[in-house]
């Protein structure tokens, strides 16, 4: 039956379930008052809302009680401009809790439909809903924006039970495994957020018109299972100076969570292998001081006898230079003027020969000095070799006489040939210094 005319059109969902006469009950208390429209379940009811647009709407919730609060508040969000009537015969606590999930505007028990009470029920029901009406479109409006928002949203009435969660919430704290059933209707201090968190003071303070606010809250147990964080605040409702509930928004932040522990985790890692490496380096380091150390100290000891073996070379060389020199002047001075003398007494041929081996033999045993003036090249008279030996000596040009028993002048001659013929012609070199550098070289 559906009547439409300048009365205010009514639609009653009754669905299969609704007592037998219920529906004529209804009729018979709305005829003369409202034009009357029929639905036997919501699905067809939200259809004919969509399409045609009443006035007000009464849901019947059937005999069982059963109360789906999604469904009721998308049926109510169908046509936000209409009020809500909810009908059943469930206990009268639970059918206002119901009206309070769902956001209906009135609720009526099965006895209550009469002529007198029933018209006068939906006018003032209809006469509130549009004194509101303005502020019902915000609220609708309100709802669709929380409904999509990316954060999660829960609205608390007075006493602290969930009459509205938004999807985000569902998808991200239920992870997608629970329905807003889960939530509507239940006390916020039965819920994770309140028994796992510690949270259960402050959220009564809300209820009492105390803001809330908590950063990184450590949730262990939520809708879908699992751990998480979140960042939540909570804002009390009020009207009329009274709290009429609150919102909670909280904002997933688990994921900043874990990544900043990964980031501090990272950074004590490359901390400790600093550490770790730094204290290698000092170790290499240390062990590098004290192996130069080492090398310096067996430096300074090869220094010792380098410098030990050096002047025991040195001693040596001047005693070697010493015996050679010995040895030299007695050759000289003893065995080589005979010889001469000998050579010029008129000695056979044989006897000549006998000198001469003497000679050389005597020259090959002296020292480097003697060998190297009596070189051929140099072409030195024995004179002039014995000159140069006592020159190179010290001695004077009248001692150098005195010891070869000829002339100053004869010494003065000798001397002239030797800087000639070791090429001192015209040089201001001493002569004593030349030949004491032969004797070394």
């Amino acid at each position: 039956m559906e009547t439409r005319g300048e009365l205010p059109a009514i639609l009653f969902i009754y669905g299969d379930d609704a007592p037998d006469g219920t529906h004529d009950q209804i009729s018979q208390a709305l005829s003369g008052h409202f034009s009357l429209a029929m639905a036997k379940n919501r699905e067809e009811g939200r259809q004919k809302m969509a399409r045609l647009g009443y006035d007000a709407v009464i849901c019947h919730l059937g005999q069982s009680g059963q109360c789906d609060p999604k469904a009721l508040s998308e049926l109510n969000h169908a046509q936000p401009g209409a009020p809500l009537i909810l009908l059943s015969d469930m206990d009268e606590r639970e059918l206002i809790r119901a009206a309070e999930i769902s956001g209906a505007d009135d609720c009526l028990r099965g006895d209550e439909i009469c002529p007198v009470r029933l018209p006068r029920r939906l006018r003032l029901a209809m006469a509130r809903h549009s004194r509101q009406k303005p502020v019902w479109h915000e609220l609708h409006r309100y709802r669709d924006l929380a409904r999509e928002s990316p954060v999660s949203i829960k609205a608390l009435d007075r006493e602290g039970r969930v009459v509205f969660v938004n999807s985000w919430h569902l998808n991200t704290f239920g992870g997608g495994q629970v329905g807003a059933e889960f939530y509507l209707g239940k006390s916020i201090f039965e819920l994770p957020v309140a028994q796992g968190t510690g949270l259960a003071p402050r959220l009564r303070e809300l209820l009492q018109g105390q803001p809330l606010s908590a950063e990184r809250l450590h949730v262990s147990r939520m809708a879908g299972g699992g751990s998480g964080w979140i960042n939540l605040r909570g804002v009390p409702l009020f009207r009329h100076g009274a709290v009429e509930g609150a919102v909670l928004i909280g904002e997933d932040v688990s994921a900043a969570v874990r990544a900043e522990k990964k980031l501090v985790e990272a950074r004590q890692q490359l901390e400790r292998r600093v550490a770790q490496r730094t204290h290698e380096l000092q170790t290499a380091s240390e062990t590098l001081r004290r192996k130069e150390s080492d090398l310096l100290n067996l430096a300074r000891k090869l220094e010792e006898m380098n410098a030990a073996l050096r002047f025991v070379l040195e001693q040596r060389g001047v005693e070697r230079k010493d015996i050679e020199d010995s040895f030299t002047s007695h050759v000289k001075r003893v065995l080589v003027p005979f010889l001469y003398k000998l050579r010029l007494s008129g000695l056979t041929f044989e006897q000549k020969n006998y000198v001469e081996v003497m000679e050389r033999s005597l020259s090959q045993i002296t020292p480097p000095f003697s060998r190297r003036l009596s070189s051929s090249q140099l072409g030195l008279t024995p004179k002039e070799l014995e000159v140069a030996h006592l020159v190179r000596d010290g001695k004077t040009t009248i001692e150098i006489a005195r010891l070869m028993h000829i002339t100053p002048n004869a010494v003065g001659f000798h001397r002239k040939n030797l800087r000639s013929k070791l090429g001192l012609t015209n040089q201001k070199a001493n002569l004593r210094s030349f030949l004491q550098q032969m004797s070394i070289h």
